[in-house]
């Protein structure tokens, strides 16, 4: 079946990311991956899209149809321009995002009905963001809405996931076009004064969809995965956390794990993890992620990886960008102590002058700090404490080459261990990143709960940071009591199979195989998050 893309360049080129670099590292590893499967990839985009895409970076679509110039809508209508390409197809498709990647071609049986989407979203609770969206807009106006939209029950709402959208049924996707842009165009006021512009994009692209579905009684169709619930949109999909539940990865539709906007796992980015990955909404924020998505990009396709990020960062320029002394000392003192800040503002502690020189206003920090009573003196001493190790840290930090070589490392640790079993027959030492600094904390500082007005339990944590040559960033990781203890043994440059032995010694586990499989998850997590490497 053929594959479609879309790329609309009109709202700016970050497209949600970090910043320029990620979102086409995005676009370059959702192309090259879907061309190792299918034969016909096409983009349709605008001129300045098929300049970046393909006569600059080079990927190789099969073909470019330049559809979007002077396309008639704003730019918070994001789902518009797929929604043209919905409409302009003649033959089956699959329509594919550009935050999609995929390590295992689509399952055959799935994708060969009339309709094919990536899951469902059910609404089930009064408040749904569904529902709310259809409120908003019936406030908004009194113009007659369509009849598709007066008819949507109420709190159990149901749209379907377009990260994947297409299949058999050319002249559905067609009809779905025409009555999405006849809402944009009937209710351009009404959509422009809602409280959310861009809402109107999930009700025409998602919720159309699964009303159209069940009103048209499309006898086979299809999800790709099992449906979920629906708690969010684009919220709950990724977090950098270790997966330890006990499902075995499957084929692509071949009764997955449990879809629920599910975390990445411990191999990251990897086709040795996740077999179908949609890096959806805040995660795309994330450094963590976007170092995940570049360092994959730059092991399995390193020409596009240099040619997009010299594109973004040329020269002398790419030197800074990674060079942390000189990116974090630009910002204003009170935005490197910005959870100090944070937490003194939930306590209602008056901050320092934000006109102060950073070294004063570490001082008068201090003294603010040492003059509070003793449970605010304590938590407010502990994250003070943490991110000044953090200044200190990237005061320290190493020369661009050295960051380079470091990270080196890290792409040739990366996917050296497939299994637990094969692990354990490699004779490879674990070692630390000279890089990272583990960071002892009284509270985990990454987790909001921290910051309030109670008094939370004392949690102690070790806290990773590692100056990150991809995202020119200070990165933290807390760290669990095995992903710790796989740290402290990688000090020690220890083979795979003594660090297990000792492992399994310390804590305690039911069966020699569960120890193993847990153990080989944290070491495969701290590799790809550059904590670890792995060497023959």
């Amino acid at each position: 079946m053929k594959i479609v893309q879309t790329l609309w360049t009109r709202p700016g080129l970050h497209g949600g990311w970090l910043d320029q670099r990620f979102h086409f590292f995005s676009w370059a590893l959702s192309c090259l991956q879907l061309r190792k499967y299918y034969n016909e990839v096409e983009l349709y985009t605008d001129t300045l899209g098929k300049q970046l895409l393909v006569d600059t970076f080079g990927l190789p679509y099969t073909k470019v149809h330049v559809v979007l110039d002077d396309f008639p809508y704003p730019d918070y209508l994001w789902a518009a321009p797929k929604l043209k390409t919905y409409g302009l197809q003649e033959q089956p498709f699959l329509h594919v995002d550009g935050d999609v990647f995929i390590f295992h071609p689509f399952n055959t049986l799935r994708t060969q009905q009339n309709v094919v989407y990536q899951n469902r979203e059910v609404e089930q609770f009064a408040g749904a963001f569904y529902t709310d969206i259809v409120n908003d807009i019936n406030q908004k106006t009194a113009k007659p809405l369509p009849q598709w939209l007066n008819t949507m029950e109420k709190n159990a709402i149901v749209a379907l996931n377009a990260g994947v959208y297409g299949g058999l049924d050319v002249p559905f996707f067609q009809e779905h076009a025409a009555m999405a842009f006849n809402f944009f165009d009937d209710h351009a006021t009404l959509i422009a004064n809602m409280k959310h512009p861009s809402n109107a994009n999930h009700i025409a692209e998602q919720a159309l969809a699964a009303w159209l579905l069940q009103h048209h009684d499309v006898k086979v169709h299809a999800p790709l995965f099992t449906d979920n619930l629906f708690l969010t949109p684009d919220t709950m999909h990724l977090v950098n956390n270790i997966v330890t539940d006990d499902v075995p990865e499957r084929e692509i539709g071949d009764e997955p794990v449990p879809f629920g906007y599910q975390a990445l796992n411990h191999f990251g980015i990897s086709p040795l993890g996740r077999k179908y990955v949609h890096l959806m909404g805040h995660n795309k924020k994330s450094k963590l992620v976007c170092a995940l998505l570049a360092r994959r990009l730059r092991k399995d396709f390193p020409s596009y990886f240099d040619t997009i990020n010299n594109y973004f960062v040329p020269g002398e320029k790419a030197q800074v960008q990674t060079f942390l002394k000189e990116k974090v000392f630009r910002q204003a003192p009170h935005r490197l102590m910005g959870r100090t800040v944070f937490l003194a503002s939930v306590l209602e502690i008056n901050a320092p002058s934000v006109d102060l020189p950073l070294d004063d206003y570490l001082v008068a920090w201090q003294n603010t700090i040492h003059a509070l009573p003793e449970e605010d003196r304590a938590r407010m001493q502990d994250v003070f404490n943490l991110e000044c190790e953090r200044l200190q840290y990237a005061k320290e930090s190493l020369e661009t080459k050295d960051l380079y070589a470091a990270e080196g490392l890290t792409a040739n640790s990366m996917d050296l261990l497939p299994s637990p079993e094969e692990a354990l027959n490699t004779p490879v030492r674990l070692s630390l990143n000279p890089v990272a600094s583990l960071q002892n904390v009284q509270w985990n500082w990454t987790d909001t709960m921290v910051y309030t007005k109670d008094f939370p339990p004392i949690n102690p944590t070790t806290i990773a940071l590692l100056q990150d040559y991809i995202t020119g960033a200070v990165m933290e990781i807390d760290l669990t009591n095995y992903t710790l203890f796989v740290c402290e043994v990688a000090q020690q440059h220890m083979l795979y199979a003594d660090a297990l032995q000792r492992f399994t010694a310390t804590f305690p586990f039911d069966h020699e195989a569960e120890a193993a499989r847990s153990f080989f998850q944290c070491v495969t997590y701290l590799i790809v998050n550059g904590i670890i490497h792995v060497q023959p």
